[in-house]
């Protein structure tokens, strides 16, 4: 039976890693090197016992599922990273009340992770994508007005390690006048850290380039 990941599951491969992100369990983790082995072996026949018990073992841990429909594990992609208007100046100056509801919806976005959760809070994003045709692209004035927008939100509430929130906040805002706009989290390793951004037309809205290109997409919705 052909095996999948998981609903809920996503992977990349960063410096010779395979780093998986569990949704429903808010965890990262990586595998083992049996487990590993036993992924890599993913797609080919004549697999030995000890790789067919590998695979159980990760369809019993959740990682995979027999699936004769699904598509084959493969890494989340990369994503453009070009410019952000923060790059020059990080304290774009924006009105003050479109920084103090960009902070609310911060606030907000907080309150909800704690209450809801990651896994339900990251489908809530998924399901505002607007659909193809009624995308909107973002040009670099109005990415310029959002990131000041939200730059400005940030100082104001002091939320600047909150880099989840900010993004859920900024991305909602972009996918209510319906841009293309993406939530990104990436990962890097030694040490390992997980970072959250907005991505629109290869343009960061929440962070410098210089930080996005730091971390290695591992989910993008």
């Amino acid at each position: 039976m052909p095996l999948s990941l998981a609903p809920g599951i996503s992977f990349c491969e960063v410096d010779e890693t395979r780093v998986f992100l569990d949704r429903n369990r808010d965890r990262y983790f990586s595998l083992g090197e049996t487990a590993d082995a036993a992924f890599d072996s993913l797609g080919s026949s004549g697999r030995g016992a000890a790789l067919e018990a590998g695979l159980a073992k990760l369809v019993e841990a959740g990682i995979l599922v027999e699936d004769p429909f699904g598509d084959f594990p493969r890494p989340c992609p990369p994503i453009s990273v070009h410019t952000s208007p923060l790059d020059d100046d990080p304290h774009l100056a924006a009105p003050l009340i479109g920084a103090v509801l960009g902070a609310a919806s911060i606030q907000r976005a907080t309150i909800e992770l704690k209450l809801r959760g990651f896994a339900r809070l990251c489908d809530s994003v998924a399901a505002a994508a607007p659909p193809p045709r009624g995308a909107r692209s973002l040009d670099p004035h109005a990415a310029t007005r959002i990131a000041a927008r939200f730059a400005r939100a940030v100082r104001l509430t002091g939320a600047f390690e909150q880099c989840l929130p900010i993004a859920i906040a900024t991305v909602r805002f972009c996918r209510g006048r319906h841009y293309d706009a993406q939530l990104v989290i990436g990962v890097k390793t030694r040490p390992f850290q997980a970072h959250a951004w907005v991505s629109a037309q290869g343009m960061i809205l929440t962070d410098r380039t210089s930080t996005a290109k730091l971390f290695t997409p591992i989910l993008i919705l």
